[in-house]
């Protein structure tokens, strides 16, 4: 059904409103993510807005931290068109679906002997 709704806008050149429609269905993804971890999360994060509740999951995702900063930062760059940033969007939103339920623990990096 949603799939439809931004098919549809996009044929009709709205990519302003295909934008807010990704925004949404990240929303969504992301409080699934936050309910998938609900034991740890502190924050009420049910009513939150798309940038509010993506830097709550960036904190209990540090894995896609990077991920998110770009998500949330991809509108606003000047080079970055309309299609640039829908993409951008679609792309990420699959990664994270497809991996945010994976075990996962962050390493640690040590460097020795570089100088």
């Amino acid at each position: 059904m949603e799939g439809n709704k931004i098919k549809d806008l996009f044929i009709q050149e709205r990519y302003d409103e295909v934008i807010t429609s990704l925004e949404e269905i990240f929303r969504k993804l992301f409080i699934d993510m936050l309910d998938y971890k609900k034991d740890e999360v502190k924050e009420n994060y049910q009513d939150l807005d798309y940038d509010r509740i993506a830097l709550v999951v960036a904190d209990y995702y540090p894995r896609y931290r990077q991920d998110i900063i770009n998500l949330t930062h991809a509108e606003y760059r000047e080079e970055n068109t309309y299609l640039d940033v829908i993409n951008i969007m679609l792309s990420t939103y699959s990664y994270i679906l497809d991996t945010y339920k994976e075990d996962y623990e962050e390493e640690e990096f040590y460097f020795e002997g570089i100088e």
